[in-house]
């Protein structure tokens, strides 16, 4: 086992008693103030956190619809950005789309299975069958 030498910290330098005294304050020179910025001077300087890169990341994180905002403001700002135009077409082909009762009713027919509630059951069924198996939605095709 290695032994280590113990820490070593610097004393706090020690503040005059003379720093605490009202007179000090009343006798030093004004501060002087910069020009204050505006909220837009600030956010025209700033750089944009919306990236084509950062798109991507989401994607690939599986984060569909983040990525499609992220490109979506990144087209705004850059109308010719290729990668956020690839990236949006990507991110619309992997969005998730919610369930529909369409897709639920797949392979229904009302005349082999009678009765004022068959339909009702058969949706019900077929929505614990897709949660059971982890699909609660299917990918969106264009």
């Amino acid at each position: 086992h290695e032994t280590f030498p113990e820490p070593v910290f610097a004393e706090p330098l020690p503040i005059p008693a003379a720093a605490f005294e009202p007179a000090v304050w009343a006798e030093a020179p004004p501060l002087e103030i910069e020009e204050a910025y505006t909220v837009e001077e600030v956010e025209e300087e700033a750089e944009p956190a919306a990236t084509a890169t950062l798109g991507e990341l989401y994607l690939h994180q599986g984060h569909p619809r983040e990525a499609e905002r992220i490109f979506r403001e990144v087209l705004d700002r850059e109308p010719s950005n290729t990668a956020a135009r690839i990236g949006l077409e990507k991110a619309g082909q992997t969005a998730p789309r919610p369930l529909a009762a369409a897709d639920l009713l797949e392979g229904f027919d009302p005349d082999e299975t009678p009765g004022p509630n068959a339909r009702k059951i058969h949706l019900l069924s077929s929505y614990l069958k897709r949660i059971r198996q982890g699909q609660r939605s299917r990918p969106h095709v264009s």
